[in-house]
């Protein structure tokens, strides 16, 4: 593989990991949004059910004969007793009752708060802008978004407590939005747990393919090296058996002389093969005619990729290199072949 290609596909497998990073980090994002919304909306939908039933459970008659300073009768016991039934059997943060007071804005009548109870009257502060609306409209109503008093970060539901079909106060149902935020959380450290597992068998995956590729690569600029060393040794190989005698210019050595002084060729090795000189003259004609334009070739099909190809090559340049008696040029170029065939399976 040559270094171009090489650095196209290092760049390729960098923005593939950044381009998965980037997407799983969005993905996260949306669905860390969608589980809060998604929660929200359950935790609202609850806090309007337990209001419902808390209004269902006053006496509204009893509700409605209260005013400042009735802490102690028996009308706002009765009251209390309904809201502590609701504030012991369902998951609420706080539960009381409120009215339209003198100045047109919400006050406190009843609370069920054992810690910190509101007196009759006293004003309704920091309140949701829900709270007046659900009192003016006379219906069931929650807060759209959490808000945040003295008491907390909160979710408030309020249903109308209706005296002969006309509202005279509401009771209300606060849930903490600590509870949207656990719930949150826990999506949240499974969406972390989820991606981390995800990031892992990436990086384990891009690594082997990373790894697989460094080997083949390797293997790859091993063969290309021995090509170029193969078309050396060939070029020499000829050049010692083209050298004219010292003593005689205008005749060359005995075929036998010549290749007893490459140090690489066999001539008995191959007069073996094809039987006399003759062929053999003729062979290496033909070979020295052909190693040129077959080591551009094999060079070509190489750099394309075409490992299927330059296995054959090998496999036609091993078999010639044999009949002339160039055994170790044989047995390199076989090696490379048993390569191009393992490069091509790959």
């Amino acid at each position: 593989m040559n270094e171009p290609a090489s650095a196209a596909i290092r760049r390729i497998f960098k923005i593939v990991a950044v381009l998965l990073s980037a997407a799983a980090l969005i993905f996260g994002a949306l669905l860390y949004r969608r589980a809060q919304s998604m929660t929200f909306a359950q935790i609202r939908d609850n806090a309007l059910d337990i209001a419902r039933i808390t209004a269902e459970l006053v006496d509204k008659e009893a509700f409605a004969s209260l005013g400042v300073g009735d802490e102690d009768t028996a009308a706002y016991r009765k009251v209390l007793d309904a809201l502590e039934r609701v504030r012991d059997s369902a998951d609420v943060e706080y539960v009381y009752t409120i009215r339209v007071g003198e100045g047109g804005a919400p006050v406190f009548v009843v609370d069920a708060d054992p810690a910190d109870t509101m007196k009759i009257g006293e004003a309704y502060i920091g309140a949701s802008p829900t709270a007046a609306a659900a009192l003016a409209a006379g219906k069931p109503a929650a807060d759209a978004k959490p808000y945040r008093d003295r008491w907390g970060t909160h979710i408030s539901a309020y249903a109308p407590l209706l005296l002969d079909g006309r509202p005279v106060g509401a009771a209300v149902v606060d849930l903490s939005f600590d509870e949207v935020r656990r719930e949150v959380r826990k999506v949240a450290l499974l969406m972390l747990a989820l991606y981390a597992a995800t990031a892992l068998v990436g990086s384990l995956l891009l690594g082997y393919v990373w790894r697989q590729l460094q080997k083949y690569e390797f293997r790859l600029r091993k063969a290309q090296e021995r090509v170029e060393e193969h078309e050396l040794m060939s070029a020499r190989f000829f050049s010692q058996l083209t050298a004219r005698s010292p003593t005689s210019p205008a005749a060359p050595d005995s075929l036998r002389a010549r290749y007893a002084g490459t140090e690489a060729l066999n001539y008995d090795e191959a007069i073996k093969l094809l039987g006399g000189e003759g062929p053999l003259e003729r062979t290496l004609a033909r070979f020295r005619d052909d190693i040129e334009r077959g080591a551009e070739e094999i060079g070509r099909l190489l750099k394309a990729g075409d490992y299927e190809n330059y296995a054959l090559r090998m496999q036609a340049l091993k078999n010639a290199a044999r009949e002339i008696g160039a055994t170790r040029l044989a047995e390199r170029a076989g090696r490379l072949e048993a390569l191009g065939n393992r490069a091509g399976a790959a």
